[in-house]
């Protein structure tokens, strides 16, 4: 089975919210679904991990789901900080299962994988939580019994990247239990995150989890500590292509997009 994971769009009709969305996004994501759609052998399922549009406006979704029209793939999607869940859940009711309640939670199997779509938005804020409630949502989802290897889709990572900016505005709640949770889990899942806005992966209590880049605009990597305001760079942008077989393992490959360019700036109160 293939997965194409994408992340963190910032889709707008309008005007963006934020300061440093390409103005030519919707463009952009149209190359993207190009690609996807073309993409041979043909991929089965495209995850898209939050921050889907920027402002959370009915048009915006309206118009994402016309530019994901040409996919033939199976379509998962989780809301970012920039969502706005109501529009969200409106936008995609009609090919996802959300489960009653609020937060924008669903579990679908596709190609022998269970999907665990985890909401992490704290709505009027840009870091991410894991109440107690959705803390227990997914435990109880992973204390039932599934042959095969699971997914955790999430928008904001609960790892430590070592960016002191982005994890100073990460899951500020609820990751010291949901990494013993995964812990308990090891070897038989993977998590799927955005927010960070550039390419990174990591091996976080057992399960390998991959933050998927963002054709908005990405991020210098940048380790000093304490936290700098991160730079806008122009790099080559690429979604992430799952390879997944039969015997529970998978490869992961950058697959790029030739986007047109952008210049070097400084991003400070972005607030990805």
């Amino acid at each position: 089975m293939l997965i194409g994971h994408l992340s963190d769009i910032h889709l707008f009709v309008r005007k963006p919210d934020s300061t440093f969305i390409r103005p030519d996004i919707a463009d952009a994501l149209q190359r993207i679904v190009a690609d996807i759609a073309a993409f041979v052998p043909a991929i089965d399922i495209v995850v898209l991990t939050g921050d889907l549009t920027d402002c959370g406006a009915k048009e915006d979704y309206a118009l994402l789901r016309e530019l994901l029209a040409p996919l033939s793939a199976k379509v998962l999607a989780i809301p970012g900080n920039h969502d706005l869940r109501a529009n969200f859940r409106r936008a995609f009711n009609d090919i996802l299962p959300f489960e009653e309640g609020e937060s924008a939670q669903y579990e679908v199997v596709h190609g022998g994988t269970r999907f665990l779509a985890l909401d992490t938005v704290d709505e009027g804020n840009v870091a991410g939580r894991l109440c107690p409630q959705r803390l227990a949502w997914v435990e109880k989802k992973l204390a039932e019994p599934f042959a095969g290897p699971t997914t955790i889709l999430m928008h904001h990572p609960p790892n430590v990247s070592g960016i002191a900016f982005f994890d100073n505005i990460g899951l500020v709640e609820g990751a010291g239990e949901f990494g013993r949770m995964i812990a308990r889990h090891r070897g038989s899942l993977n998590i799927m995150c955005g927010h960070i806005h550039r390419p990174t992966q990591a091996l976080w209590n057992g399960a390998f989890l991959a933050v998927a880049g963002s054709p908005a605009f990405q991020t210098d990597l940048d380790l000093q500590v304490p936290a700098v305001d991160p730079t806008v760079v122009d790099i080559p942008y690429a979604y992430f292509v799952y390879n997944r077989t039969g015997d529970g393992n998978f490869s992961v490959h950058p697959r790029y997009v030739a986007l047109s360019d952008r210049t070097r700036s400084p991003c400070a109160g972005v607030g990805p």
